[in-house]
C-alpha cells in the first residue's frame, strides 16, 4: 500500500498489521485526495518494483512520475512521464502504462527495458 506521502507499506498477515517498507522520495509531488486512481504499482519480485504517480486527476499541468527500484526499495530512481496528469493504470506485468489525460483521451506508454528503465510514448 502507498500513502499520499509516498510511504510504501506491506503486510505479512492479510492486513492485520502493516509495516513501513520504503519511501519513494517524491519531493514536491503531491497526491491529492481523489476518486480516481492516481498511483499504480507493480513488483516483479522482491527486488524490482515500479510505482507510477499522477499528481492531478485530469490534464492539469502537473507531472506523472515513475519510480523504479532494483534493491527492494532501499533506493528509488525517478523519471517524469511525458503526458498530462490523469488517472494511471499499469498492466499486470508493468509493461504498459495507460493515463487518462482528458475527456475521451487516453495515452498509452510502453516500458522499454532494453533501452533502460523508461517509458516510451506510443499511439
Amino acid at each position: 500500500m502507498l500513502d499520499q506521502r509516498g510511504v510504501l507499506f506491506f503486510t505479512k498477515d492479510d492486513g492485520r498489521q502493516w509495516d513501513e517498507a520504503s519511501r519513494i522520495g517524491q519531493g514536491m509531488l503531491e497526491m491529492p485526495p481523489s476518486a480516481y486512481q492516481l498511483a499504480a504499482m507493480r513488483f516483479s519480485n522482491s527486488e524490482h518494483g515500479l510505482i507510477v504517480v499522477s499528481s492531478s486527476p485530469f490534464g492539469k499541468v502537473s507531472p506523472v512520475v515513475a519510480f523504479h527500484t532494483s534493491d527492494s526499495g532501499h533506493t528509488w530512481t525517478s523519471e517524469t512521464i511525458p503526458v498530462p496528469a490523469g488517472p494511471v493504470y499499469l498492466s499486470r506485468h508493468g509493461g504498459f502504462l495507460t493515463v487518462i489525460t482528458g475527456a475521451n483521451q487516453v495515452s498509452l506508454l510502453k516500458y522499454e527495458l532494453k533501452i533502460g528503465t523508461r517509458f516510451i510514448y506510443t499511439h
